[in-house]
């Protein structure tokens, strides 16, 4: 998506601002004792309001921003490359094993005389029945 018009504009200050205002008043919430055991609760909304906020303080500054999505881009590189390394040197192998361990083709235990792999199968004859069946 793309959010360049928001870059450095007044709805981005204002939401920072908002959720600055929300992130302070649920945190001094959680600290006073007006409810009791409140504390434990207001964790959630804190940890929200402050991650809007700092979304909303890098979308309020074009020089911020831009630096912020170079950052981005980098950890992406860095994060794709330790997922896509760690499939492959974990998921695939384990693939592999089974692979081995199974005879899917069923080609251990056969005669080595040189005869084929070829295996008869039994050819059922065709007749009204069975393709009724089959609808």
């Amino acid at each position: 998506m793309n959010f360049d018009h928001l870059v450095a504009s007044r709805g981005a200050r204002a939401f920072a601002a908002t959720f600055a205002v929300l992130a302070i008043a649920s945190f001094a919430l959680g600290r006073s004792d007006v409810v009791p055991d409140l504390g434990r609760f207001i964790f959630l909304p804190v940890l929200i309001f402050s991650v809007l906020t700092f979304m909303g303080i890098i979308f309020s500054f074009r020089p911020l921003y831009t630096r912020w999505m170079k950052f981005a881009d980098a950890l992406q590189v860095v994060v794709m490359t330790i997922l896509f390394g760690g499939c492959y040197l974990i998921v695939v192998p384990f693939f592999v094993l089974i692979v081995k361990a199974s005879d899917p083709l069923g080609l251990r235990g056969r005669p080595e005389d040189g005869d084929s792999y070829w295996v008869d199968r039994h050819k059922d004859e065709s007749d009204i029945e069975s393709y009724r069946r089959m609808a």
